[in-house]
């Protein structure tokens, strides 16, 4: 079969096929009840920096959830590399996701790897919403990257709908946690603050890059409870994700922030030394 640049394919169990030529069961738990996980990751002039932490999120958390899953089943760099080449993808940049489906009757489920350009983004001047997402302190799920993805996609929609880029969660007791599908961070006095790693947010391998980041600058990140005076009285507001990098929000209500700011533009030239 010959390919085409607009012919979408895909890795699954060692081979690279055309996505219309996969499918799954259903009888897959993926579909009967939602379950399964995914990762979204970023291809750089043919490189994927941050794989090897996509794989682990991914097998951590198939065992917490229980989920079945081989390693052998998994996609290595080699397969990676193919699979972003044969998409065109080589010398630009590439949105990869890989799903973990939830399987049937006890057996593992399905894994497949699709590759696609990724858009242009817009990394600084942010609007973010002055509404806010409800996350229930209670619910350990929202830490995992499932296949169950509705109350995070609601609040990104309702988001932009009203002319915003992202949205931020909150619990119960007013602390906010994480955007719908980034992770936040302030910074006020040049201190970088971010919400407890353990909190009803999402174990994101951004969030994990730029505490590492901050390290090497000597600008350990402090860790506490955010709240939305936090929020109004920082000085930069940086936002991040593991496909679009470290972004800078410029607005939130009427409160304006250096976009980017000094902090920001640090952390972003050494992200991108290191990564893309």
């Amino acid at each position: 079969m010959t390919e085409t640049i607009d012919q979408p394919l895909a890795w699954h169990s060692g081979n690279i096929l055309p996505l219309k030529d996969l499918s799954v069961s259903a009888g897959d738990s993926a579909l009967e009840h939602g379950l399964g996980l995914f990762e979204s990751m970023r291809s750089e002039k043919g490189q994927v920096p941050l794989l090897s932490r996509h794989l682990d999120r991914m097998t951590r958390s198939a065992l917490e959830l229980g989920l079945k899953l081989n390693s052998s089943q998994l996609p290595d760099i080699v397969a990676i590399t193919e699979l972003v080449d044969r998409c065109r993808l080589a010398s630009g940049s590439g949105r990869l996701r890989m799903v973990l489906t939830g399987g049937c009757r006890g057996e593992s489920g399905k894994i497949w790897v699709t590759a696609n350009s990724l858009d242009r983004i817009d990394c600084d001047n942010l609007k973010l919403s002055s509404d806010f997402w409800p996350v229930d302190e209670r619910d350990d799920l929202v830490r995992f990257k499932t296949l169950n993805y509705w109350l995070r996609r609601r609040a990104f929609e309702r988001a932009t709908a009203g002319g915003f880029h992202e949205i931020i969660s909150v619990d119960s007791n007013g602390y906010l946690w994480e955007g719908s599908r980034t992770a936040i961070f302030l910074v006020k006095n040049d201190q970088i603050l971010s919400p407890p790693t353990d909190g009803p947010m999402l174990a994101s391998i951004a969030a994990e890059v730029v505490r590492e980041l901050a390290l090497e600058m000597d600008m350990p990140t402090v860790c506490k409870h955010l709240r939305i005076d936090d929020l109004m009285a920082a000085d930069e507001v940086i936002m991040t994700n593991a496909l679009r990098g470290i972004l800078s929000v410029g607005k939130f209500g009427e409160f304006s922030y250096s976009t980017p700011g000094n902090v920001t533009k640090a952390l972003r030239k050494c992200w991108k030394n290191k990564y893309f």
